[in-house]
């Protein structure tokens, strides 16, 4: 069985060929609390860098806010830029070249 060298629990011996994960980041906004994760992705530019949508559970009959956070791995505590929306982000893309303004 593959696990990770430094962590063991007394648990993955009744599990065959499963293990256990701690989370290594989390990433979370305070004003982000009581929205849903609606989409992720990741910076083809900048591989430390990525996105998450987020979106209210009525977001898909057009109503609540939403929000756009771009977080690093560099500064897993606080998001780099935060966009409030007037509605729920459902989906997002980054391009995949830099814009040099």
């Amino acid at each position: 069985m593959r696990d990770f060298r430094y962590w063991e629990d007394a648990s993955d011996e009744y599990r065959c060929m499963e293990g256990s994960l701690l989370p290594l980041w989390k990433f979370h906004h305070d004003k982000s609390r009581a929205l849903l994760v609606s989409a992720v992705c990741w910076s083809p530019v900048y591989h430390d860098l990525f996105a998450a949508a987020y979106a209210t559970v009525d977001s898909k009959n057009g109503d609540g806010e939403g929000m756009l956070c771009f977080y690093t791995l560099k500064n897993p505590s606080t998001p780099e830029r935060v966009l409030l929306t007037q509605s729920g982000v459902t989906s997002l893309h980054l391009h995949p070249q830099v814009s040099h303004q």
